[in-house]
């Protein structure tokens, strides 16, 4: 009879301790949202040194932009993503309707996602 409570114990006790038990872990929990940068302010000598610059490396000004690009879509992606997930996980814990509009209108306005 003690036997299996010890088997059991011992399939038990890694998992807690690696933290495979945590709800977060199991795909459960809030998925982070991540409201964009704020745009880059530029003064009109640096603006005119990024002109200048464009213009004698445009093929470098054009790889660091479409850089820049991919990692805004990326996160976007991410947002839209985390957003459709919470809500779902609101709708399954019983949330109203109500809680679930002013948690998708919140998280686009952070965002800074249209629908």
């Amino acid at each position: 009879m003690r036997h299996w409570k010890l088997a059991l114990a011992s399939l038990i006790l890694p998992l807690v301790l690696w933290g495979c038990l945590d709800a977060k872990s199991m795909g459960m929990g809030r998925w982070p949202t991540y409201a964009p940068p704020p745009a880059l302010v530029f003064s009109a000598p640096e603006a005119t040194l990024i002109t200048k610059w464009s213009q004698e490396s445009p093929e470098l000004f054009k790889k660091l932009q479409v850089h820049n690009n991919q990692w805004a879509a990326i996160v976007n992606t991410h947002n839209k993503e985390a957003i459709k997930v919470n809500l779902t996980q609101l709708e399954k814990l019983g949330h109203d309707q109500d809680v679930r509009d002013d948690y998708k209108k919140r998280e686009l306005e952070k965002c800074h996602i249209k629908e």
